[in-house]
């Protein structure tokens, strides 16, 4: 995972104004048909799926979770808390206390449908529960997220209940650092959990999946030697080369690559080595 940004709206896109206006129109409805009713089923739209290329060039078209590239395949525009059921860690659907006293199945976080902190590019993998050859999560019932989002404090059932007193167990792509939860393991490409939202997160989108154990794991080594293959081109003059990796660096630091996250840490790690040198290339 790598820290995203929320979303930067352009004043004068006005089909992006118009798609918003509509969001907040939409919520509001909900929230009213909800208020009429804690028992009903609130029928959300796929209107969020109109904040889809925002959301995909904000996150550099790579999956919000494992930072697979999505460009050539599938992705959804997720929802990071459902907007419609909800199950929790062990996969039951969570219910609430409606006013008479009985319980009703929760209705998802209907108002954050359309909220573009909510909403975040994933690729199928990471998004869609199922099962996965080689990835020990998948023996308790599939890996992907769904409508999965255990939390460990109070669960939220309406749009006046303050969201952080739920302690969520999955990092937020945006407002949660990934480097304080997960632990990178050069020699495997694993992930390892730091903390206990780091553990329910590899588990619950399956990080651990056998492509990415391959695809962090090479990523991580072409990033350890890229400093290296800079100077080389420099000093054998091969000018479009240097041009081409600095380009890369770059794009690595802005985190726009696929993998950054272990890109980063490899450049860490070297930073002691090639710091004057990484410095200057991205300062020129």
């Amino acid at each position: 995972m790598w820290k995203l940004q929320i979303p930067t709206i352009d004043p004068s896109d006005q089909l992006l104004a118009k798609a918003i206006n509509l969001a907040q129109s939409l919520k509001a409805d909900h929230v009213a048909a909800f208020s009429a009713d804690r028992s009903a089923s609130i029928r959300t739209t796929d209107h969020y799926k109109a904040f889809g290329d925002l959301v995909m060039k904000n996150q550099h078209k790579k999956c919000a979770y494992c930072e697979s590239p999505i460009e050539n395949q599938p992705g959804d525009v997720e929802h990071y808390r459902p907007k419609g059921r909800i199950r929790d860690e062990a996969g039951r659907l969570v219910e609430i206390v409606i006013s008479d006293g009985h319980m009703a199945q929760h209705p998802g976080y209907f108002w954050l449908a359309y909220h573009l902190d909510n909403l975040f590019m994933s690729c199928i993998d990471c998004n869609r529960r199922r099962m996965h050859k080689g990835d020990p999560a998948s023996s308790s019932g599939g890996i992907g997220k769904a409508d999965f989002f255990p939390i460990s404090g109070i669960r939220a059932t309406d749009p006046d209940d303050i969201l952080d007193a739920e302690d969520a167990l999955l990092l937020h792509p945006i407002y949660d650092d990934p480097f304080q939860h997960l632990s990178f393991e050069a020699s495997t490409g694993f992930l390892r959990p730091r903390t206990a939202r780091g553990e329910a997160t590899i588990a619950i989108l399956g990080l651990n999946r056998e492509n990415l154990l391959v695809n962090r794991k090479r990523a991580f080594k072409h990033a350890t030697g890229l400093p290296a293959e800079i100077m080389s081109a420099y000093h054998h003059g091969n000018k479009e080369m240097e041009q081409d990796l600095v380009a890369e660096l770059r794009e690595i630091s802005a985190g726009k690559r696929p993998y950054t996250a272990v890109q980063f840490l490899a450049m860490s790690q070297i930073s002691a080595r090639f710091k004057g040198i990484i410095d200057a290339i991205l300062a020129s």
